[in-house]
């Protein structure tokens, strides 16, 4: 997954993970519910500290627009890409660099699937 997960979280400061129930404990004791469904919820949103930094930069581990992807990609598009036999690629237009690598470097020999609700480039 080359945008990472909102299944896992970490420090985007440090890159120390933390567990993601006990990230999902402090987002619901931390941070106000802004539409109003959870009585339980904070008045106000509190900052979520790092425990390795203290800094407030917990996060699920997601790469949002104009930020980098990580280092792994690049490692995989560079050692793992080479011996595909198939590559499945989901959820892009092929528009946006560097993803749209993935299937332009693929194997001349691997078929490609590419899966998108929208258009496709060509």
């Amino acid at each position: 997954a080359c945008h990472g997960s909102v299944g896992r979280a970490a420090c985007e400061g440090c890159g120390a993970p933390i567990d993601f129930d006990d990230f999902c404990q402090r987002v619901r004791t931390s941070i106000k519910d802004i539409y109003g469904v959870d009585a339980d919820a904070p008045a106000e949103s509190s900052e979520m500290l790092c425990d390795s930094c203290q800094r407030p930069l917990l996060k699920p581990t997601t790469v949002l627009f104009g930020a980098s992807l990580p280092q792994s990609f690049f490692e995989v598009l560079e050692n793992d890409l080479p011996a595909a036999d198939l590559v499945l690629v989901a959820g892009t237009s092929l528009v946006v660099s560097p993803a749209n690598l993935i299937a332009l470097a693929a194997p001349d020999s691997a078929p490609r699937i590419i899966c998108d609700r929208n258009d496709v480039a060509s």
